[in-house]
């Protein structure tokens, strides 16, 4: 219970010291709530753009058929993209290469701004009525920021240049200059022209300059990419930003570059299969003419119409097993091709055909697909890149320890193809035993007719399939489905922010004031007095009235009629006690004491005891200096209590513990503390 009710008096004592510093809350409020409104209408304004896009499922390309070779061969569906995954192609839409295209296409690496009134508003580059160009290399190598300022009058300019962030440097300056205008600086030329825009007049455009690694950088920190749901395939793009149609094209383009990476991927694995097809159809139509031809000059030779129906049950395993040694040496040609097109050297700048489906041991398949990668990457950077880039040196290397590790792979895959298909081989010697029971002329004659029906069937499907890649390297069709276009929802809640803050920090402050002071602990009013039950026994004295009240306090004790007096700085009111106790028919004396040790000579006590017996009351005035301890040694300090005289904010709760705590249990005490109106 102690407890709580001092929770409560120090809640008064908060709400008073409150009160007493409203004015300090009042000023508060006001000058950060100006402050904050200064800066909400001086701060450029930030738009919400929202966009979404759906990751698709591509469509099954692989060739439909229910019996005969083709339903062996869909395995070998070259660059098929396989089941998609949402979060691979949020990591390719947040790519930093996709974000350097978008900087490079929108200029974003330039940012104008002016001031309309006390607005600070961005423009997008067609809405700047200058524009600054440079050289591709400046803007490629640039690793700090400039900042330009265009003022505008009478069709002149004044330009100047400076470099730094927070600590500028000053780099050129020109006055009275006619657009456009080439600024020489020591790190390159900057143009500056005028774009036609009008309105502009007399006022000073800031065009804040950088490289484009860093805004490619800054702008994939500011662009959010989150899926739209836990099941869902689609994409979510958020940016916050001070331009609303700038924002819209920016969010626009990265969705586009990521379509058109997404084409030029899905075209390149699409010509090399075009041309693995080429070469591998030449080669088989070549076979298949060479097989129908061998038919022709058997039945022409041997005056042969239809053997095969007779020799045709006895041949199906050997046919089985030839169909595997056809799977396995197709296999083994294409580990040749990989291997020849390696060893020429002519694979330096050239993806690898790619055989979806073809088991590789060894990751010999992670590899080709990291050699693919790298040489697309190698493509990219080459085309603004130089031969001592770094990058580009690193790709050169990894290249390299590819190149030598596939080779090593497809050696080892044409040793065990080669062991597969000795091992069939030799179970077909077995078969031919009892086929060589047939005449020898209907072994011949079925033998070419299973290899022209094998050859027949790989011809359909790698003519399918290539027809299909044709389709692929032409179609336009893209992973991404842009459904929802780059649109604003609308400016951002950051004033409602501002606003808020700004009025807990309106209130935040003088609340650490009003601790503070509360610390400090000087006793202003009676709660102050909390301690020691001292705020029951204290009156505040505001005019002479309330010295009635501090009398009747006083008399509460009434086997105590000795009333030891201490002034701390409240001013004397003996008289005014004294004049409240007759009033009311009790006789009273002042005793002032000089010299303190005169409380314990015999005469005083015995006048002081004799007048305390008639029941009237003592007043002695006690000298301000004096040590309370010494009040227990005197003879009637059972029949005394003390009365203080203090005034308000000038004596602290701290001290004011230590003073009385002495006596505290001893003699009762009453507080008449003086406060001003």
């Amino acid at each position: 219970m102690d407890k709580i009710k001092n929770n409560e008096l120090d809640l008064r004592r908060f709400f008073s010291t409150v009160k007493d510093n409203r004015l300090v809350y009042a000023a508060s409020f006001i000058i950060i709530m100006a402050v904050a409104a200064v800066y909400c209408a001086t701060r450029m304004p930030q738009y919400n753009i929202h966009s979404a896009m759906l990751i698709e499922e591509p469509a099954n390309d692989v060739p439909q058929a229910s019996t005969g070779m083709t339903s062996l061969m869909r395995v070998f569906s070259i660059g098929s993209f396989g089941a998609s995954s949402v979060e691979n192609e949020k990591l390719l839409l947040s790519s930093y290469d996709i974000k350097l295209k978008v900087v490079k296409l929108l200029g974003l690496n330039r940012s104008y701004t002016y001031r309309k009134g006390l607005k600070k508003l961005m423009l997008a580059p067609d809405e700047a009525p200058v524009s600054v160009s440079a050289p591709q290399e400046l803007f490629d190598t640039l690793s700090y920021n400039f900042n330009l300022k265009v003022k505008l009058h009478d069709g002149k300019a004044d330009l100047s240049l400076s470099k730094g962030r927070f600590f500028k440097t000053n780099i050129a300056e020109v006055k009275e200059v006619s657009l456009p205008y080439t600024l020489e600086t020591p790190e390159g030329a900057f143009r500056i022209a005028s774009t036609g825009k009008t309105g502009f007049n007399g006022k000073t455009i800031d065009v804040a300059i950088s490289g484009y690694e860093n805004c490619a950088l800054d702008l994939d920190e500011t662009v959010d990419i989150e899926l739209a749901g836990r099941v869902s395939d689609a994409l979510g793009l958020k940016l916050v930003y001070p331009n609303k149609s700038l924002g819209i094209n920016i969010l626009n383009s990265i969705m586009a570059e990521y379509n058109d990476k997404r084409l030029r991927r899905k075209w390149d694995n699409a010509d090399l299969e075009i041309k693995f097809y080429d070469e591998r159809i030449s080669s088989l139509f070549n076979e298949l003419t060479t097989a129908e031809k061998e038919i022709e000059h058997f039945k022409q030779s041997h005056d042969l119409i239809a053997v095969e129906d007779e020799a045709s049950l006895l041949v199906e395993n050997e046919f089985s097993s030839r169909q595997e040694i056809a799977e396995l040496t197709t296999a083994r040609n294409y580990y040749k091709s990989v291997l020849d097109l390696l060893d020429s050297g002519s694979a330096d700048n050239t993806p690898l055909p790619v055989v979806s489906g073809l088991s590789i041991e060894n990751g010999a398949g992670t590899m080709i697909e990291r050699y693919n990668e790298n040489i697309l990457k190698r493509r990219e950077l080459t085309r603004s890149a130089k031969g001592e880039n770094r990058a580009l040196k690193s790709l050169d290397t990894q290249l390299t320890s590819l190149r030598e590790d596939i080779k090593a792979a497809m050696a080892e895959q044409i040793k065990a193809s080669d062991l597969v298909i000795t091992s069939h081989k030799n179970t077909n010697g077995a078969v031919a035993g009892r086929i060589k029971q047939l005449p020898a002329h209907e072994r011949e004659y079925i033998t070419l007719l299973r290899d022209r029906k094998l050859k027949n069937e790989l011809y359909t499907f790698l003519l399918e399939r290539r027809e299909n890649a044709v389709l692929n390297r032409y179609s336009s069709a893209t992973l991404g489905f842009v459904f929802q276009d780059a649109y604003c929802e609308g400016t951002d809640t950051h004033k409602i922010i501002i606003y808020g803050a700004a009025i807990l920090l309106a209130l935040l402050l003088p609340t650490v004031w009003v601790l503070y002071i509360m610390c400090r602990g000087h006793i202003k009013r009676p709660c102050d007095l909390n301690f020691y039950n001292l705020e029951e026994n204290t009156v505040s004295i505001t005019q002479p009235s309330k010295i009635d009240n501090l009398r009747s306090l006083l008399r509460k004790n009434s086997s105590r009629n000795i009333i030891l007096y201490l002034d701390l700085d409240g001013g004397d009111m003996t008289e005014l006690l004294l004049q409240s106790l007759r009033n009311i028919g009790r006789h009273a004396e002042i005793y002032p004491l000089d010299n303190f040790n005169e409380l314990y000579t015999d005469t005083f006590e015995k006048n002081i005891k004799q007048l305390t017996e008639n029941d009237s009351y003592a007043i002695i005035k006690l000298p301000s200096r004096i040590n309370l301890v010494s009040l227990l040694d005197f003879s009637l300090a059972d029949n005394s209590q003390l009365l203080i005289s203090m005034a308000g904010s000038r004596h602290s709760r701290s001290y004011m513990r230590h003073f009385l705590s002495p006596v505290i249990e001893h003699i009762p005490v009453t507080i008449a503390l003086h406060i001003n109106d």
